[in-house]
């Protein structure tokens, strides 16, 4: 295969190259995304389109159609040229949102040029001072919480989102901060807005009404935050980390809300799914979770101002966010004539990336279904093959903060207790964005590892081999 060059100016055209691999008989890609994806990669190559006119996971009306890329280096040249290869216009834009509700979610995503460089910067700042005692005391009494639920049985991804909405509201505004906030008002904003900017989704007067209404609030809320902490003299701890952001003078209202609206989310949804299908994982293998509740109890008050080490917990988040990656879809828009590899890509035509099966990929994972810790001994992969938080310009400025997250929320309730599958359950998977469990499965803590567990079944073994063998 040749190697893609760089995105270079065209002739504006609104029509596809008719050379282009194209993929027909779309009828099973909203039920079957993956297989379908996967099935036309090996047939057509990296770099396809599919035989659809219009969008299909943006609101777009303009849109001519949907191109996929697959292989580190087309995936490289789509993700580093962030001028031409943009994320979708925001939901609040299609849907005729006010203004405020725009810039919600806006933050480094709406930003170009200079100026995503500079506030990049800044925000990797900020988030590099957050250490690893303020992250273990944000998280212990969360999951000290969780951990009293999970021993009398609970739902899993409902338990790990409360314990992200403690900790995170905890960690990003502190307890004054939260005071002001309300931060599961973020929560429920962001759980509506992604309910309505669904691609197909009709949105009646009620559910605009009451998104715009949910908005507002949550628009007030942040900005009265600002003010508060912008109000205290000197670094006001009770105001958590985006305090530094507050106070920075060159980051105007409107982007601190942008930013602090996003990087909430961020430390939320995603971090809560990742939880859950680690747990999930680890529930289904035994002896290496004896091996990492022996780590995470060995490394017990050894944090201090840096993260332990904990080589073993660390290969497993990262196995888990390869082959359970919850950021398993992504899309860029195509802003300006562009080429990838020798043909015209039209304007505002989709872009699809897909982590899900990019980290399949056999060249730089062998045996991909299988979950295997082990191999991240020595293992580094190329940052346009496994992408977990995206990569390039628009990769996840969070992405260190969202690992300490994972890492110290995991290894505190490894400590508290074995954690199982309470009862056999079917479990499939679904893409909502997002790799999703269907169902919601409960999880049953226990003092020492029990001598029945639960097993899974389901859609959920087509896409994973879960063993102890060879962990």
């Amino acid at each position: 295969m040749e190697r893609p060059e760089q995105a270079v100016d065209v002739r504006t055209q609104v029509a596809f190259d008719a050379a282009m691999p194209c993929a027909h008989d779309l009828q099973r890609l909203g039920a079957e995304p993956m297989a379908c994806l996967d099935r036309w990669r090996r047939e057509l190559g990296d770099l396809y389109r599919l035989d659809h006119a219009g969008p299909l996971l943006t609101r777009d009306e303009d849109c001519p159609g949907v191109v996929v890329v697959f292989g580190e280096a087309y995936q490289r040249a789509v993700l580093t040229d962030i001028e031409r290869f943009v994320l979708p216009e925001s939901a609040a834009r299609t849907l005729g949102l006010p203004p405020a509700l725009r810039t919600l979610n806006a933050g480094l995503h709406g930003m170009r040029g200079d100026r995503h460089e500079h506030h990049k910067q800044l925000l990797a700042r900020m988030l590099a001072a957050v250490d690893a005692e303020a992250m273990r005391v944000a998280i212990a009494p969360a999951v000290r919480i969780i951990a009293e639920r999970l021993r009398a049985g609970a739902s899993a991804l409902a338990s790990m989102r409360a314990l992200t909405l403690e900790a995170s509201s905890r960690l990003l505004f502190g307890p004054a901060g939260s005071a002001i906030v309300g931060p599961v008002h973020l929560m429920d904003y962001f759980q509506l807005r992604r309910e309505a900017a669904a691609p197909g989704r009709a949105v009646d007067a009620a559910m605009r009404t009451r998104l715009i209404a949910l908005g507002e609030t949550v628009d007030a809320a942040l900005r009265g935050y600002r003010r508060e902490a912008r109000a205290v003299p000197g670094y006001a701890a009770g105001y958590g980390a985006l305090a530094a952001l507050a106070m920075a003078d060159d980051i105007d209202e409107d982007a601190f809300v942008g930013h602090a609206n996003v990087l909430f989310i961020s430390c939320n949804e995603p971090v809560a799914v990742a939880l859950t299908w680690t747990l999930l994982a680890i529930s289904q293998m035994p002896r290496l979770q004896i091996r990492l509740r022996a780590e995470s109890i060995a490394n017990d008050g050894r944090d201090g101002r840096t993260a332990p080490s904990m080589p073993l917990l660390e290969s497993v988040v990262s196995e888990s966010l390869r082959v359970l990656t919850p950021n398993a879809l992504m899309v860029r828009v195509v802003r300006e004539p562009v080429a990838l590899g020798g043909y015209r890509l039209p304007v505002g035509c989709e872009v699809w990336l897909c982590p899900f099966l990019s980290h399949r990929d056999p060249r730089w994972f062998p045996e991909p279904q299988r979950f295997s810790p082990s191999r991240w001994a020595g293992l580094r992969p190329p940052a346009y093959a496994y992408f977990p938080f995206g990569a390039g310009g628009h990769g996840c400025v969070g992405r260190a903060l969202a690992l300490r997250m994972l890492h110290t929320a995991l290894s505190a309730l490894l400590r508290e207790g074995a954690i199982v599958l309470d009862g056999d359950a079917d479990i499939d998977w679904r893409v909502q964005v997002m790799l999703m469990p269907t169902v919601d499965p409960a999880l049953r803590m226990y003092d020492a590892s029990p001598a029945k567990r639960g097993m899974l079944h389901g859609g959920i073994a087509d896409i994973v081999e879960l063993s102890d063998e060879g962990c």
